[in-house]
C-alpha cells in the first residue's frame, strides 16, 4: 500500500493524514461531449485528522476569534506525494470542519490540480489594460488614406469598417450616413478603428501573466492573418477640434449707440468638443494648442468687434463680412468670447457709420473656433478604444473558435495551445491488456445530446439585427444534429460577435441595393446610424481589393485627402486555410449586398463547424462507438505516465480515455474509455 502525503507549500510542511483513508484522484482534462470545456484534475473529498499539526496549518479555523485564521477562499498551494514521488501540484480547498464535544475532529478537504493558475495570474485583467500606448498614432486624413490603402502600421491594419456611421455609395445622404465616394462626404478619419493581430493580443496576455506559451498552429494562415478590431463604441476627437454655431438669416443682433454685446448664438449647428455655451457666448478651450476663429456674416451695418480671453478684452476693430482671427496659443480651460460694439457716440445725429441714429444690425452666419495644430485629439489612443473583455474570456474564445485546448507543459514550463484533434494525436499509446480483464467491463453507448448549438455573441449593429429579424436566428450560429434520438441540446457559446460584411451600396426606398461598389465593409451602428457596443470582433486580412470608383478620406470640416480605389480587404474568410469565422454558411459580401436582397446569394461553406468540429462530433456519436468502464491495478509508474490524450489498447481494440480515476493508496485504477479506430 502506498503512503500519501499532503504538503502545504506556503508553510513547507506536511499535513498529518489518516493512513487508511483512500483518496481517489481523477484525470479529466476534457469532456468529450462538451468540446468547449477544459477541466482540471481533481481528487475526491477526503478527511484529515484534527491533530495539533493540522490545527496549526489550518490556522485553528474552527475558532472564530483566532488571530490569524486560515483563508479558505484564496488559493492555498499544495502538493500530493505518493511515497517519495510527487504526484500533483495544485490547490487544497477546505470544505468543512467536523466538531465533536466542542473540539475539531477532522477536516474535510478536496484537491484541485492547477500546475500553473493562469486565471489567478491574470486576476480579472481586461484587454484594454494591456498597455497599448506604443500603438498610438496620428489619424490625419493623409495618414488614414495611407493606412486604408495598404500600409501596415506597427503591426496593425485598418479595415473598411465604421464605428460611427452608415456608409452609402451614392445618392443623397441621410442623417448619420456618409456617402464615402470621392465626390460625396468621404470616409470620416475618426470613425475608423485599427485591427490588431490576435497573435499579438495573445502574446501581451501571457506577458502580463508572466508565462511563456506556444500556439501549435502558429504557422497556419488562419492564425497569422487573424485580427481583432479595436472598438468599444467610444467616440474619439478629430483634427481639427472645433465648435461651429450660428443663427438663421432672419435673426439680427441690434446695438444702440455705443452699446456692447457678447456675440450670442443660441442655435448650435455643431459643437463636437462641447466648447460653446449659448447662454454666455463663451467658448471653453478643450485642449492646449494654437487656435483660430472664423466669423462669417450674412448681413451687416458697420460694427466693431473685440476678442475677450479670460476677461481680458483686446482692441476693437471694424468687422468685415468674413474674417479669420488668430487666437494664438491657448490653454485647456481658457474662456473666449466675441464682443461686438456699435461705435456711434451717444447723442450724435449721425456719423460715418449711421445717420438718423439708426441702431447697428448684424446677422451672423456662423462662427468656428478650431485648431490646425496636432494635439491629443489627432491621436488614435488605441487603449481607449480597445474592447473591455477579460483576458481569460478572450483566451476561452480562441479555444472555442478553433476547438483547441490549453495545457501546461511541465517539461518546458510553458502553456501550449493546440487543436483538440492534434492534442489527441500527440498522445502516446499504451497496451494495458495484461492489466485488465475486459470481459468484466461495463459497456454502454456514449450518452449525450440530441444536438449541438454553436452560438456566437449577440451583435447589436443594424446588419446583425436585420439578419436576426429576417431569419429568426443569430448570424453565424449553427445547430448540428448528432443522430441521437434522446437527449437535449448542448450550447457551445462563442464570446465573439460575428460581423456581417456587406458591399457598400446605395439603397432605394424599398431597401434594395441599386449600385455596385465592390467595397467590402461593415458599419457598427444601429439602423439610425448611432454607434453601438461592438463586442469583440475577429476578422481576416485577405488582400488588396479594388473599388469600382474612387473613395476619399475626409475630416469633420469637410477637408479631403487624395482619392483612391485600392483598399485593404478584410472578411470573415481566410482563403489560404479555407477557414470562415462563423459556424454556419456565410454570405458572399458582393452577391448579398444587403441582407434584404431576395434570391439565393452565394454562400461560403467553409465554416468553423466543418473545419474544426464536424469530424470530432461525428466521431463521438458514431453508432459503432461504445463507452467501456474498466477496473485494473497498475504499477505506480504506469499510472503516473498515462495522460488523457493517450490511446489505450486492450486486446487489440483501441480506446480513447475519457476519464482516469486512481486510488492513491491502493493503486487501483478505473478507466472510462470510448472505442476508436486503431
Amino acid at each position: 500500500m502506498n503512503r500519501v502525503r499532503i504538503k502545504l507549500d506556503n508553510e513547507q510542511r506536511y499535513f498529518d493524514t489518516f493512513r487508511n483513508e483512500e483518496i481517489t484522484y481523477t484525470k479529466k482534462t476534457i469532456d468529450f461531449e462538451k468540446p468547449d470545456k477544459v477541466i482540471n484534475d481533481f481528487s475526491s473529498s477526503f478527511t484529515l485528522p484534527a491533530s495539533p499539526n493540522n490545527n496549526a496549518l489550518f490556522g485553528h479555523y474552527y475558532a472564530v476569534d483566532f488571530g490569524t485564521p486560515f483563508n479558505p477562499y484564496k488559493k492555498n498551494q499544495a502538493e500530493i506525494w505518493v511515497g517519495n514521488e510527487l504526484w500533483s501540484i495544485g490547490a487544497l480547498q477546505l470544505q468543512s470542519v467536523k466538531m465533536e464535544n466542542g473540539k475539531p475532529s477532522n477536516y474535510k478537504v478536496q484537491f484541485y490540480s492547477d500546475v500553473v493558475n493562469l486565471k489567478a495570474a491574470l486576476n480579472g485583467l481586461t484587454i484594454d489594460k494591456l498597455g497599448w500606448q506604443d500603438k498610438n498614432h496620428n489619424i490625419s486624413i493623409s495618414n488614414m488614406t495611407t493606412y486604408l490603402t495598404g500600409t501596415e502600421i506597427n503591426g496593425m491594419r485598418y479595415p473598411m469598417a465604421s464605428a460611427e456611421s452608415l456608409w452609402r455609395w451614392s445618392g443623397s445622404t441621410e442623417e448619420n450616413t456618409r456617402n464615402i465616394i470621392s465626390t460625396g462626404d468621404g470616409v470620416l478619419n475618426r470613425e475608423l478603428r485599427p485591427a490588431i493581430k490576435v497573435s499579438e493580443v495573445t502574446q501581451r496576455i501571457f506577458d502580463a501573466a508572466g508565462y511563456e506559451y506556444e500556439v501549435d498552429f502558429a504557422a497556419e494562415s488562419y492564425w497569422t492573418e487573424l485580427y481583432m478590431w479595436a472598438n468599444n463604441a467610444k467616440k474619439i476627437g478629430t483634427n481639427p477640434p472645433f465648435s461651429k454655431v450660428g443663427l438663421s438669416n432672419t435673426n439680427a443682433i441690434t446695438l444702440t449707440e455705443e452699446e456692447i454685446k457678447t456675440l450670442l448664438m443660441p442655435t448650435e449647428f455643431k459643437d463636437e468638443q462641447n466648447m460653446y455655451n449659448p447662454t454666455t457666448g463663451v467658448f471653453t478651450i478643450p485642449n492646449s494648442t494654437t487656435y483660430s476663429m472664423d466669423i462669417s456674416l450674412n448681413g451687416i451695418s458697420p460694427v466693431e468687434y473685440a476678442i475677450s480671453i479670460n476677461g481680458s478684452v483686446g482692441a476693437y476693430n471694424t468687422m468685415p463680412v468674413n474674417t479669420t482671427i488668430s487666437l494664438g496659443a491657448l490653454t485647456q480651460g481658457d474662456r473666449v468670447k466675441v464682443l461686438i460694439k456699435n461705435p456711434v457716440p451717444k447723442g450724435t445725429g449721425g456719423d460715418r457709420y449711421n445717420t438718423g441714429r439708426r441702431p447697428a444690425e448684424v446677422t451672423i452666419a456662423n462662427v468656428a473656433v478650431y485648431t490646425t495644430t496636432a494635439s491629443a485629439l489627432d491621436t488614435m489612443d488605441v487603449g481607449s478604444v480597445m474592447p473591455k473583455m477579460s483576458c481569460e474570456e478572450f483566451l476561452r474564445g480562441i479555444l472555442n473558435t478553433f476547438n483547441a485546448i490549453i495545457y501546461w507543459d511541465k517539461v518546458n514550463e510553458k502553456y501550449i495551445i493546440k487543436e483538440r484533434d492534434a492534442w489527441l494525436a500527440s498522445g502516446n499509446e499504451y497496451d494495458l491488456s495484461k492489466y485488465v480483464d475486459i470481459s468484466s467491463a461495463i459497456i454502454e453507448p456514449p450518452t449525450g445530446y440530441k444536438e449541438f448549438a454553436f452560438k456566437m455573441a449577440d451583435g447589436k449593429d443594424y446588419a446583425n439585427e436585420l439578419f436576426k429579424a429576417n431569419n429568426s436566428k443569430e448570424y453565424g450560429e449553427a445547430i448540428a444534429q448528432t443522430g441521437n434520438y434522446f437527449g437535449g441540446q448542448y450550447i457551445n457559446q462563442n464570446p465573439f460577435v460575428p460581423s456581417v460584411w456587406q458591399e457598400v451600396v446605395t439603397v432605394d426606398a424599398y431597401g434594395e441595393a441599386t449600385t455596385e461598389s465592390r467595397v467590402c465593409a461593415f458599419n457598427c451602428v444601429s439602423s439610425d446610424g448611432k454607434a453601438v457596443e461592438s463586442g469583440v470582433r475577429l476578422m481576416y486580412y485577405q488582400s488588396m481589393a479594388t473599388a469600382t470608383s474612387n473613395l476619399v478620406v475626409a475630416d469633420f470640416n469637410g477637408n479631403k485627402d487624395v482619392p483612391f480605389n485600392r483598399y485593404q480587404l478584410f472578411r470573415n474568410f481566410n482563403s489560404t486555410s479555407e477557414v470562415n469565422l462563423t459556424y454556419s454558411e456565410e454570405y458572399s459580401f458582393h452577391n448579398a449586398k444587403v441582407t434584404t436582397v431576395s434570391g439565393a446569394p452565394f454562400l461560403r461553406s467553409d465554416t468553423l463547424y466543418t473545419k474544426f468540429y464536424r469530424d470530432y462530433i461525428n466521431e463521438i456519436y458514431n453508432p459503432n462507438r461504445r463507452r467501456n468502464k474498466v477496473s485494473l491495478k497498475l504499477p505506480f509508474g504506469v499510472a503516473t505516465l498515462i495522460q488523457p490524450n493517450d490511446k489505450i489498447t486492450i486486446n487489440k481494440q483501441a480506446y480513447r480515455i475519457e476519464e482516469i480515476n486512481v486510488k492513491l493508496l491502493s493503486g487501483d485504477v478505473s478507466l472510462k474509455l470510448i472505442t476508436t479506430d486503431g
